[in-house]
């Protein structure tokens, strides 16, 4: 049975603005969506606040608009709403995860209950209110279908990545030894026979390829995108693949979770999922396809095998001491402290030990 949500478009709201919230009503009277964003960290921030949450300085914030599309991260059905509501039930409030990262949470219209699914994408809906100013909703993009795991992985996916049919190097660099070299010299070396794009500085061509200066201007639909830039140009090229719809992509770069900076990490992770963007990494050292002839490893080229049964892996950094532990130990005498305790207690003489590295 279908069940039907109210779109609460009824419901009185009177809304305090702020001043530093200003620019956000302000725009929306053109329906238009600009969240803050931080000049110092190149990262975005909702709700509005006074001052950057990252660096804590006013200086370091501007707005920027944003197209407000996005996929539903949560929601809750309410059967029984706050007095302003009563009678508008049932009605939805969504979570939605926006292209640029963050999370923006209001109310969804034109929506089934049915349908009203985590993962499915959405894109702005404007409510037009007393002074002029419009509300934000979302309503389901439909046009755009679903996303998440349901894009993102499963046998489709993962054979673009093992088996892409054009690959884009992102950064890519003239300087030899460079892992922007290493992956064109291990597609040559394999014998690639696909489309092969570079997206990099260079305002020269290298090996007879030009070299695009942005992943915006890449052709729709490339199967896997290797980026060999550092973890600072990671999130605006991931956003950039997603405009153009590229399959899957490969980040060698480190520097994001495991430094501490998770807020880029989630960044890049929104980014991909709400495009369905198949996404191994970061901190990634390359993959090997055996079975088809594919290595892409950022350190050297090397020629892959061919037709070995179960012959795909994907190579992550192994982490480990320079130079292993020695086999030998040595065990420590009992201290004589132990000793007089024991003595003290009536205890016979135990030797209490623990292993140490010679």
């Amino acid at each position: 049975m279908t069940k039907a949500l109210n779109d609460t478009l009824g419901v009185k709201r009177t809304i305090k603005h702020f001043d530093f919230s200003e620019p956000y009503w302000e725009a929306t009277k053109q329906k238009k969506l600009v969240i803050q964003y931080c000049k110092a960290t190149g990262k975005y921030q909702h709700f509005p606040r006074p001052v950057s949450i990252f660096t804590g300085r006013r200086r370091d914030i501007e707005w920027r608009e944003v197209s407000g599309k996005g996929v539903v991260f949560s929601y809750t059905i309410t059967e029984r709403g706050t007095p302003a509501f009563r009678g508008a039930e049932p009605y939805a409030v969504v979570s939605v995860t926006l292209d640029v990262g963050v999370n923006f949470i209001a109310n969804i219209v034109n929506c089934k209950a049915e349908e009203l699914k985590i993962g499915i994408k959405v894109k702005p809906y404007w409510h037009p209110l007393d002074d002029g100013t419009h509300l934000l909703m979302f309503q389901p993009d439909k046009g755009r279908g679903m996303t998440g795991p349901e894009a993102a992985r499963g046998p489709q996916a993962v054979a673009r990545f093992l088996r892409p049919r054009s690959v884009a190097i992102v950064g890519m660099s003239a300087r030899a030894g460079s892992a922007g070299q290493v992956i064109p010299q291990s597609l040559k070396l394999n014998n690639f026979k696909g489309d092969i794009h570079l997206v990099g500085r260079s305002t020269e061509p290298i090996d007879g390829r030009p070299v695009l200066k942005s992943p915006d201007e890449l052709p729709e639909g490339v199967d896997l995108a290797v980026f060999t830039l550092p973890a600072a140009g990671v999130h605006e090229a991931i956003e950039a693949c997603a405009r153009r719809k590229v399959g899957s992509a490969m980040i060698f770069a480190a520097g994001f979770a495991e430094v501490g900076d998770q807020t880029t990490q989630d960044a890049v992770t929104a980014t991909a999922r709400t495009a369905g963007l198949a996404v191994v990494g970061p901190n990634c050292l390359g993959m090997t396809n055996n079975v088809d002839g594919m290595w892409l490893h950022m350190l050297f080229a090397r020629e892959a095998r061919r037709n070995v049964e179960g012959g795909g892996c994907l190579r992550r950094p192994e982490w480990r001491l320079a130079r292993p532990l020695p086999a030998r130990r040595r065990w420590p005498r009992p201290s004589a402290q132990l000793r007089d305790l024991d003595r003290q207690r009536g205890r016979p003489r135990r030797h209490r030990f623990r292993r140490v590295p010679r």
